[in-house]
């Protein structure tokens, strides 16, 4: 049964595996792989991923197997393979993305949010809050409890270092205010750094400031406030981030368009992961909101630029 997978005709409400001997075939199941755990880990590896997707997604989108789903993911999270936290973000992805969109009950991404809790396996939850947002927004909602987003804006300037901070889902204040739609905010953050990239004569807040353009335009998952941004359909948000990013960088035009091409495809920049997660995950809103904010700001050309480029490929991706 691991070897060779199930249908993901075990996912619906009328599937056979609802049944009372199917569930308790697949309790013996479980049972058998603690019980053995030296077979199941010879299992375990990469190349049987496609077979352990089905089964893993129905755990995950069938409610009739809430506490399977808790018994299998603490098989996965005790093996040796899936111990390592990119073999286990990697199954979680393509398990979560198997399943159409509408075919997801809401609520159960939530519920595999919170077993990754409680097996502490935050490093996992590091990799795929992004995920999770453009998913399920209201699943990551669920879990998000972030400290006040309110801080003194009159001395932002000399306060930068608590824009570079982040709390425990990667977030940093500027992540927060594009998460919430705080277009206020956002504006004053923008125009501060702007100011002290032009003007200021201080170094170390110059480099503060730069520092901010960093996060906001690069991330290794990806996880910037632009993403923050599309994924909550906050586009004239975004435009403005956008624009803003567009007037910090100094330099020819050619050297302008350069960079910006740059951006549009590097796999650590704004758009690659955010793009790519938009397509795979069926978030059309999210799509959307990139495509038409770059069109708008960057023009006609870099939008081509974009949809040429092998972001949508988004091989070195979780």
């Amino acid at each position: 049964m691991l070897l060779h997978g199930l249908p993901l005709s075990g996912l619906y409400e009328y599937s056979d595996w609802n049944g009372l001997d199917q569930t308790q075939i697949i309790d013996e199941l479980l049972r058998f792989m603690v019980v053995n755990k030296t077979v199941i880990e010879s299992i375990f590896h990469s190349s049987n991923e496609h077979s352990m997707e089905p089964l893993f997604a129905m755990f995950i989108f069938n409610e009739n197997y809430n506490s399977q789903l808790v018994k299998f993911m603490k098989i996965l999270s005790d093996s040796k393979f899936y111990s390592n936290d990119k073999n286990f973000s990697n199954l979680l992805k393509n398990a979560f993305q198997s399943v159409k969109r509408k075919k997801r009950p809401k609520g159960r991404i939530g519920e595999a949010i919170t077993i990754l809790q409680t097996l502490g396996r935050q490093d996992v939850l590091n990799q795929m809050y992004s995920l999770f947002l453009t998913i399920e927004p209201d699943a990551f909602r669920s879990i998000y409890y972030p400290a006040s987003n309110h801080y003194t804006i009159l001395h932002l300037k000399t306060n930068l270092s608590s824009l570079l901070e982040s709390d425990s889902y990667r977030m940093t204040h500027i992540h927060r205010a594009a998460f919430h739609g705080d277009t206020v905010t956002i504006e004053k953050i923008l125009t501060t750094v702007k100011d002290m990239l032009i003007n200021e004569a201080d170094p170390e807040l110059r480099d503060k400031a730069e520092q901010v353009v960093k996060i906001m335009s690069h991330d290794v998952f990806g996880f910037t406030p632009f993403y923050a941004a599309a994924a909550c359909g906050h586009e004239n948000l975004y435009r403005n981030m956008l624009v803003f990013l567009k007037d910090v960088h100094a330099g020819t035009p050619q050297q302008i368009s350069d960079n910006f091409q740059t951006y549009l495809t590097a796999t650590d920049g704004f758009v690659f992961h955010a793009l790519s997660d938009a397509m795979e995950s069926e978030n059309l809103n999210m799509f959307q909101t990139i495509l038409n904010a770059v069109k708008s700001v960057l023009g006609q050309h870099y939008l081509i630029h974009l949809l040429k480029s092998k972001s949508r490929e988004n091989k070195g991706k979780i």
